[in-house]
């Protein structure tokens, strides 16, 4: 019994470490431009900046590299 919740648990434990960074990169990447890191953690940056994606099309070449992948 012990061994089996021991296991769900190092399961949910590596889940996180592997969501989390992504869940941070998305958060961050919604941030606006030139603003200073955040003192704490911010998980819903306010206000969101979704032209951050459409930017990086007019940045570089996106496009030509997601179809080369």
């Amino acid at each position: 019994m012990w061994s089996r919740r021991l296991r769900w648990l190092a399961a949910l434990s590596a889940a996180l470490a592997g969501v989390l960074p992504l869940a941070w990169m998305i958060s961050s990447s919604l941030r606006q431009p030139g603003l200073p890191p955040p003192t704490s953690v911010e998980w819903i940056p306010d206000p969101l900046s979704w032209s951050n994606y459409a930017r990086i099309f007019e940045m570089i070449p996106l496009g030509v590299y997601v179809w080369n992948s």
